[in-house]
């Protein structure tokens, strides 16, 4: 038994130290750096979806545009540069990660 809980110590540790944060944003809210480089650059995509994304303490921005069935993910660093940029499937379905939700200070009477 004891072994069991220190597994299940270890995982959740090993979890929550590889851990990143993503959160949704709006795709208006996208910094200027990063909607210059889209609107140059894939001018006929449409931005369907965008997230902040914390690793650790290094953020970057994560940006989802399509073109018909053509689908891509693209990535940025801090700087605005793009970092990655990879296909997404057909089948892939692209489903809203639901933000952290911090709990509001106590009323005050």
């Amino acid at each position: 038994m004891k072994k069991v809980v220190v597994t299940m110590i270890a995982l959740l540790f090993v979890t929550f130290a590889y851990s990143q944060t993503k959160t949704e944003i709006k795709p208006a809210d996208l910094s200027k750096g990063v909607s210059t480089y889209i609107t140059k650059n894939f001018s006929s995509y449409r931005v369907d979806k965008a997230f902040k994304i914390d690793n650790k303490g290094v953020m970057s921005t994560q940006v989802m545009v399509s073109k018909g069935s053509e689908r891509l993910a693209l990535t940025f660093d801090k700087e605005f540069k793009l970092t990655k940029k990879e296909a997404i499937k057909p089948d892939v379905k692209i489903v809203p990660v639901k933000e952290e939700k911090k709990p509001l200070p106590p009323v005050k009477k």
